[in-house]
């Protein structure tokens, strides 16, 4: 069912552009700006139960409004789902504050049109404030965070991530947004009549008729069985050698200033991509054979690489990725600066890499590109929400794209999950991808005739109409992104094509069980061990130490890693079990405290006249007075114990000051006892 629904647009000319979440949907950008308000609310709640008169109130309105600009435009792009969540509470607060308000703001009315004047003024501003408080209380539990972009009657673009939101529910969030776009359009419309300007004619360089008409006579019939040859790279060829042949008539008729390389280019993406789509439309086939609705074979192997924490290779068709899991420490994270507020670090990073072997190319091989990078965020975003929370490891998963021939950011979705698995990380459950396409006619400004394709392949890609990529689980939609080549895609042909993806999904996730159907049940032997202590805040510097001198010896005598947290949690990152050993036992002993009663062995560090003291814990001393050294009277300290001696003293209690008094003698006492012979 649809709730609530917030949304920030921006003003574009054409076409409108709008973000949008439903209740109990996603935790980006648009959602912090709606908390910070938050903030703003409570400066204006002092004023609406103070103010005098109306106009000063609204002097100190203005001012907050200002402020609330400022604090928007450094912390926008806050995604902390902790900070959401505090700052929501926060926020109902002021909510009931705001609500107040408004009515002091009703209750001022009276018969002076100046009071009356200020309080219509100000009475808009603060009803503002209120819905948005409001949203902000539903966006801390949210689900869906979608970009959307349509014109006045169909869909352009949409992009983002859910929490195994259904299609029933995605669909309703398409209709919604292309609901509320519609006053921007006319608003755009509006400023275009009374602003807008002749738009620019475009001259367009395209292949003279007769060259076009005579590449087309001299290919002849041979085009389409060369389309129809199984296999991209025999295809291609197939394709290559008719229009080389070609080329060389067309130059020999036309000359070679007219048939340029780019005029035969030209004329033979013409020619292909006409009987492409004849193919599809007219004759029902698709190149490689397949019916419209078949995804192509699917194989995968998991544990490729020993040596990798995690490794799967996913092939789809002609299209494979070799993905690794990599499990990090807390000092793995990826830390980045964040100019405009927000995180500044990351636990999962998805790397996607396309080189150029993958297409059967040579060439430079640099930094990722503007694809590379959106290729990843989308295979990122598509599977992070099914990692399980507060995971404290770092986790890196690298696809590499071995062969490409369409969707390759969907097989690093699916190769991505199987490698995670094969790591042993506890995915709540298994995610996969895959793109649907179509191929359609229009007549006047409507479709007349269209075809869905699931699973395309790169021609019906580059010589079709639209690459819709849906990820998710068994359960829901986890990520999408649609790129269209038309005008506008209408609704109901969108949900067509949402439920073509679930379908294809589903014959995905079950291939994929076949190879490894949930998380192994132990992390790969290669991957650091952690360990969880958990010790009261107030010992942390105690275990740091001073300059950290405790923290970097234990660090440096157990081999570890180990991250400190402020709320006490204290993760020990290890591969060795005689390490993760030494540094829990002195992590627990170093912040534990003394109980009364318990047994402790411990170390003799100084003797007195009137005693020893004894490290019993880690960093931890306590006296065991003369008294207490033996069952008989003792003379001397050093006639029981010296300096180094290891003793076993019992624990009979802490002064006020914190101050620990021990005894070896009751300590024997306690051990004869359990070795006396029982009646």
């Amino acid at each position: 069912m649809l709730g609530n629904i917030s949304i920030r647009w921006k003003v574009l000319l054409a076409p409108a552009f709008v973000t949008l979440a439903l209740i109990g949907i996603g935790t980006h950008s648009v959602y912090t700006q709606r908390l910070n308000q938050a903030a703003v609310n409570a400066l204006i709640l002092g004023p609406i139960q103070q103010a005098e008169n109306v106009s000063g109130f609204a002097m100190t309105a203005w001012a907050a409004q200002t402020k609330l600009n400022r604090l928007t435009a450094t912390a926008a792009n806050e995604t902390d789902q902790k900070k959401i969540t505090s700052l929501a509470v926060e926020t109902s607060k002021a909510l009931a504050a705001v609500s107040e308000g408004l009515t002091v703001l009703d209750g001022l009315r009276s018969g002076e049109d100046k009071f009356s004047e200020n309080v219509d003024r100000l009475k808009p501003l603060l009803t503002t404030y209120l819905k948005q408080a409001k949203n902000v209380i539903e966006m801390a539990d949210s689900d869906l965070d979608l970009i959307y972009v349509g014109n006045s009657k169909d869909i352009v673009m949409y992009e983002g991530a859910a929490k195994e939101i259904t299609e029933a529910d995605f669909n309703a969030a398409l209709k919604y947004a292309q609901e509320v776009i519609q006053p921007i359009i006319a608003a755009q419309k509006e400023l275009v009549a009374k602003a807008g300007k002749k738009k620019r004619e475009i001259t367009l360089n395209i292949v003279p008729d007769e060259i076009l008409a005579e590449a087309k006579n001299l290919a002849g019939d041979r085009f389409v069985p060369a389309l129809l040859t199984h296999g991209k790279l025999a295809r291609e060829a197939a394709v290559k050698a008719i229009q080389d042949e070609v080329g060389k008539k067309l130059v020999e008729k036309f000359g070679a200033e007219k048939v340029t390389e780019f005029v035969i280019k030209d004329a033979f993406y013409y020619i292909q991509k006409e009987a492409v789509r004849k193919l599809i439309l007219e004759s029902g086939k698709r190149l490689d054979g397949r019916t419209f609705d078949v995804v192509r074979p699917i194989s995968s192997e998991v544990g490729i690489l020993p040596r990798a924490h995690g490794s799967a290779i996913f092939s789809r068709g002609e299209t494979q990725a070799v993905t690794l899991a990599t499990l990090g420490t807390g000092d793995d994270t990826q830390e980045f600066d964040s100019y405009t507020g927000g995180e500044t670090e990351k636990k999962f990073i998805l790397h996607y890499n396309f080189p150029n072997f993958s297409v059967g190319e040579t060439g430079r091989i640099s930094g990722p590109g503007r694809r590379e990078i959106g290729h990843g965020a989308l295979a990122e975003r598509s599977i992070e929400s099914m990692l399980p929370k507060d995971y404290p490891y770092a986790v890196r998963v690298t696809s590499e794209i071995m062969e490409s021939n369409g969707s390759t950011s969907m097989a690093s979705v699916c190769g991505g999950t199987l490698a995670l698995m094969d790591a042993g990380v506890p995915m709540i459950r298994p995610v996969a991808g895959i793109s649907v396409g179509i191929c359609a006619e229009y007549s006047g400004e409507k479709i007349s005739k269209y075809q869905l394709l699931t699973d395309i392949i790169g021609w019906e890609d580059h010589y079709c109409d639209m690459d819709c990529k849906i990820a998710g689980t068994e359960k829901g939609i986890t990520g999408f992104q649609l790129d269209l080549k038309l005008k506008g895609i209408p609704f109901a042909l969108m949900v067509e094509t949402v439920e073509k993806a679930r379908i294809a999904r589903m014959h995905i996730l079950a291939e994929m069980a076949k190879t490894l159907a949930a998380p192994r049940t132990e992390l790969s032997k290669y991957a650091p061990r952690i360990e969880i202590v958990r010790i009261n805040p107030e010992k942390i510097g105690a275990l740091i130490g001073p300059g950290g001198k405790n923290i970097k010896r234990l660090v440096e005598e157990s081999g570890c890693e180990i991250n400190i947290e402020d709320d006490g949690t204290v993760n020990i990152f290890s591969v060795s079990s005689e390490g993760m050993k030494i540094a829990k036992d002195a992590i627990t002993g170093m912040t534990a405290e003394a109980e009364i009663g318990k047994i402790y062995r411990g170390k003799v560090v100084t003797v007195k006249e009137f005693g020893a003291f004894v490290e019993f814990l880690p960093g931890k001393d306590g006296l065991v007075h003369i008294s207490e050294l033996a069952n008989f009277r003792v003379k001397n300290t050093e006639d029981i114990v010296k300096v180094g001696d290891d003793i076993t003293v019992k624990c009979l209690g802490v002064d006020e000051k914190g101050r620990v008094r021990l005894s070896r003698k009751a300590a024997m006492e306690d051990r004869d006892q359990e070795m006396a012979p029982k009646p």
